[in-house]
């Protein structure tokens, strides 16, 4: 899909889904980054790649990630939880 249509963020996320299910956390923030890149309001995309930081033990990188899901959406409650659990 991402061949065809490479500048579709859904495709990226799907494709950083994917790659963090194999564990491949650094691959998967590369997709999540170009899902953000081209719509950077992109929730999922902030939001798991808040979470694939945080699952590298990259803390500090992964509250700003979280901080930036909130700027985009106040309500959003993976970037919420995630910020929360970091900051204790």
């Amino acid at each position: 899909a991402i061949e065809i249509n490479p500048h579709n963020p859904y495709f990226w996320d799907g494709k950083g889904d994917v790659l963090t299910k194999l564990n491949k956390s650094d691959e998967a923030i590369t997709a999540y980054d170009k899902a953000i890149e081209i719509n950077p309001k992109d929730e999922n995309a902030w939001d798991c790649k808040g979470l694939a930081l945080t699952k590298l033990n990259k803390s500090d990188e992964a509250i700003k990630v979280f901080d930036k899901a909130i700027e985009n959406n106040p309500k959003d409650s993976i970037a919420l939880e995630g910020k929360g659990t970091l900051s204790k």
